[in-house]
């Protein structure tokens, strides 16, 4: 006698069945959904249930790969629509879940990503640290009372242009104040011994007044040259040039004290005790116009000055270095070996 499987039930005395669909028969009263991908499965196309889960298995969103198991399934002989709706169910859910795994892995990165930015040290970019060395620079030529103060002088300019150097929280967020002063001071001293160094060469070149600044503004003015240059200017690349007169020729120990910012400090301390400490006063004025005055007369303009503007260029290397812009940190740090440690101290 033949035996075939219901589900939960053995009924005998029956004809036998053709072969079972699925690989192996199962044991009896229980049909196992892992066969459903067999291909010894058979078919039953056009079916009402198969054309019933279809919609259902469509309506639920599932993917194609759960659309084949959820026709699979209904193909199983004596399957109602009951529980052909709790598959697709099942399958939907189980593809949620899948969808939600993959989001929650997606975001737990993303957080994470996040939380190593919160705990990292605020830091400059080099975009950034570029345009600070170029203020600093630029308050080399900048009219001032005092060479002392110049990191000062830039904190004060940057946070009234913030947005030029995208640190719009400057003036609230105290890590960014600490970061950037500390970032002015280190290259301080750099670009004091760069401007000092080339004062000096410039020096014993003996040049007129205007080409001397032309050659110097090229070097250390932070925004484009203007097309005159202010005689505030003139003056104090004029009262460098007296200052380094007389040291320029001297034969320098490396790392030694030449005493250029330390006599640049005495004389401008001279002369804020005498006329005040207001750049734009009219007694600054006038001895701008007399100090301008006095180093015109002491190197007069004359028809070798295109020459050694020439001669300069190609020994010295001064135009050929288009600014402060174009220093990198390996320049920086040769001009540190170098750098005269007791004139920064003074």
């Amino acid at each position: 006698m033949g035996c075939t499987w219901e589900f939960g039930n053995t009924v005998t005395n029956t004809v036998p069945l053709p072969l079972d669909p699925f690989q192996g028969t199962p044991p009896p009263g229980r049909h196992s959904i892992e066969h459903l991908n067999s291909p010894h499965f058979a078919a039953q196309p056009n079916s009402a249930l198969t054309q019933y889960i279809s919609k259902a298995s469509a309506d639920a969103g599932l993917n194609n790969l759960n659309q084949t198991k959820a026709y699979k399934f209904g193909e199983i002989n004596q399957i109602d629509k009951k529980l052909a709706v709790s598959y697709v169910e099942s399958l939907c859910n189980s593809q949620r879940l899948d969808k939600m795994a993959t989001t929650l892995s997606r975001t737990q990165k993303q957080l994470t990503n996040i939380l190593d930015l919160v705990q990292k040290a605020w830091e400059l970019s080099a975009a950034q640290e570029k345009a600070l060395r170029a203020l600093l620079y630029h308050q080399m030529i900048s009219p001032t009372t005092s060479y002392h103060n110049i990191v000062a002088k830039s904190l004060a300019w940057i946070s009234t242009h913030r947005s030029q150097f995208h640190l719009t929280k400057f003036a609230t967020n105290d890590l960014i104040k600490a970061t950037i002063h500390s970032f002015l001071k280190d290259k301080e001293h750099k670009v004091k011994s760069k401007y000092r160094k080339l004062v000096f060469r410039l020096t014993l070149k003996c040049l007129p007044l205007e080409t001397l600044a032309d050659l110097i503004v090229d070097e250390f003015r932070a925004v484009p040259k203007p097309a005159a240059i202010g005689n505030n200017i003139l003056a104090t690349i004029a009262l460098h040039r007296s200052v380094a007169a007389p040291l320029a020729g001297k034969k320098n120990v490396k790392g030694g004290n030449t005493g250029f910012w330390k006599i640049l400090e005495t004389e401008l301390l001279n002369i804020s005790t005498r006329i005040g400490t207001d750049r734009n006063s009219p007694a600054w004025k006038e001895w701008e116009e007399t100090c301008i005055a006095k180093d015109r007369a002491a190197y007069p303009q004359d028809l070798l000055a295109p020459l050694i503007l020439t001669e300069v260029g190609e020994d010295e290397g001064v135009e050929e270095d288009k600014g402060p812009e174009l220093h990198n940190e390996e320049e920086e740090e040769e001009e540190e070996e170098e750098t005269e440690e007791a004139d920064e101290a003074g």
